[in-house]
């Protein structure tokens, strides 16, 4: 494995404070998903060509990746208060979106085990972390449980003297109903608006199943010097 130059006092300060806020940018990822402020969850996202990988496809560009990541999310969540309205309009019936914005949903993304790899040049960093998903989205029938496992990989840019998101891969290695086999039971069929459609379109990744074959994918982030598209996890990598 490569390993860069030695660093001096002062480089090494700029590391740790660097590696600190990019642990609170993910930190913070997780508790504002849990509370459905996706738009304030995106204030940490780049506007230069983000991409957001899935299972499934992927979206490249801002309008893109804001699409999927806020707007879909805010239609999802009103969605869900209008069915929890519906099922429970003793409580809910004349509230406002605001009064119960994500009532009945709890999707808590905890981030383990952290590998933060910050450029010898300071301009640009890379995390891994494996995500243990606890989630509770709303149906028309009322919120259920599920376990959502998975990997998120991502580079950071600084931008202005702040660090961005910008290219994020969310790969779910496993996704079914709390309390069944992993390996065999089959999610919720999704309810609710249509996602938007990903700019690349194709099975990019595979969930655990029968048919499952182990991949190392995304690579764990290694050391570097400065930028090189070979290294990303957007839309050269």
């Amino acid at each position: 494995m490569y390993k860069h130059p030695p660093l001096d006092l002062l480089h090494m300060a700029d590391v740790v404070e660097d590696t600190t806020a990019i642990a609170n940018i993910m930190g913070s990822f997780t508790f504002l998903n849990c509370y459905k402020l996706h738009e304030r969850q995106f204030k940490d996202w780049s506007k230069n060509e983000p991409t957001l990988t899935l299972n499934g496809g992927k979206y490249v560009g801002y309008e893109a990746v804001k699409g999927f990541m806020v707007d879909y999310n805010k239609e999802q969540t009103k969605w869900a208060n209008q069915v929890m309205r519906e099922l429970y309009p003793e409580d809910l019936g004349g509230k406002s979106d605001e009064e119960i914005w994500a009532v009945g949903s709890n999707t808590v993304l905890t981030m383990t085990t952290p590998i933060i790899e910050v450029a010898f040049d300071g301009q640009t960093a890379k995390g891994m972390w494996y995500v243990f998903g606890e989630t509770t989205e709303v149906y028309s029938k009322g919120p259920k449980a599920a376990w959502n496992f998975g990997k998120c990989a991502v580079d950071f840019i600084k931008e202005d003297g702040a660090w961005k998101i910008w290219h994020m891969i969310m790969f779910t290695d496993i996704a079914c109903p709390l309390g069944q086999n992993w390996g065999t039971a089959k999610m919720y069929e999704h309810e609710g608006p249509e996602a938007p459609a990903p700019t690349e379109a194709g099975e990019l990744y595979k969930s655990f199943g029968e048919d499952y074959v182990f991949e190392i994918k995304p690579e764990m982030p290694e050391p570097y010097d400065t930028w090189s598209d070979g290294i990303s996890y957007g839309p050269e990598g």
